[in-house]
C-alpha cells in the first residue's frame, strides 16, 4: 500500500524531465495524502499532458481506493476498462511507509538518490467533476519487504511510453528494490496537512541511535 508520498521537484524540473507544461496550480508537496490534489501525466493527442487530479478513487460515500495491484488490475471490474484508457505517470521524489513493530507504527522514507524524480505507474478516471488517480503497486522485495509487503510500481524512464501505450506492467522492467534507500523520519508525517522539507529528513532511532533500518 502506498498512501503518502513526496513530490519536491519544481515546475521547471518537472517540465524538463517530462517535456510538458506544468499547471499553475502545482506546488511541491512533502506529505501528499489521499483526497488531496496531485500531479499526473497522461498521453495526449500528440504529446504528453500534465494535469492536476485527486489522489484516490471514491468508491461509495466514505471509501477511497488509493492503490491497484499490478498483478490483478485486469481482473478487477473497477480497473479493467480504465487500464486501457486511463494509464498515467505519477512524478514523485519518494514515498513513505510504516513499519509495525511492538505495537508501534514507525514511519520510513523510501527514495533513490540517483533518481531525483521517480515515476509511479498510475491509473486515472474522469468522473466529470474531477480526475481521480490511483497508484499501481507490486510485491516488495529485499530490504523493502521488511517494512511492507507491497510497494509502488516504479517505472524506468525508458519504459514510460511503453506503459502509457498499454504494455503489461508485469512484463516491464522495474527499478531494482536494492537501489532504494530507506531511513526513519519524524512521526509528524502521520498528520495530513503538515508539510515541509523537514519531513523527509532522517531522524535518529532513540533505541539504537541509528537513522536507518539497515
Amino acid at each position: 500500500m502506498c498512501g503518502r508520498f513526496c513530490i519536491a521537484a519544481s515546475p521547471g524540473e518537472l517540465s524538463e524531465r517530462y517535456r510538458v507544461q506544468i499547471p499553475d496550480t502545482y506546488i511541491p508537496r512533502y506529505n501528499l495524502a489521499p483526497a488531496e490534489p496531485m500531479l499526473f501525466i497522461s498521453k495526449g493527442d500528440d504529446s504528453l499532458l500534465a494535469e492536476m487530479g485527486t489522489f484516490g478513487f471514491m468508491n461509495g460515500l466514505k471509501t477511497r481506493i488509493i492503490n491497484a495491484r499490478s498483478e490483478t488490475v485486469l481482473e478487477k471490474p473497477l480497473f479493467r476498462k480504465i487500464n486501457e484508457t486511463g494509464r498515467c505517470l505519477i512524478p514523485v521524489s519518494g514515498y513513505y511507509e510504516w513499519h509495525h513493530i511492538s505495537g508501534q507504527k514507525i514511519p520510513y522514507y523510501f527514495f533513490l538518490p540517483s533518481y531525483p524524480i521517480l515515476t509511479f505507474a498510475g491509473l486515472m478516471r474522469d468522473t466529470g467533476d474531477v480526475k481521480e488517480v490511483v497508484i499501481l503497486t507490486t510485491a516488495s522485495e529485499g530490504k523493502v519487504k521488511i517494512i511492507h509487503p507491497r510497494m509502488p510500481f516504479i517505472i524506468l524512464e525508458e519504459a514510460e511510453n511503453d506503459y502509457l501505450a498499454g504494455c503489461d506492467p508485469e512484463k516491464m522492467c522495474k527499478i531494482p528494490p536494492s537501489d532504494i534507500l530507506i531511513h526513519r523520519v519524524s512521526e509528524k508525517i502521520n498528520t495530513p496537512g503538515i508539510d515541509g522539507p523537514d519531513l523527509i529528513r532522517p531522524v535518529s532511532n532513540h533505541i539504537s541511535n541509528q537513522t536507518t533500518l539497515f
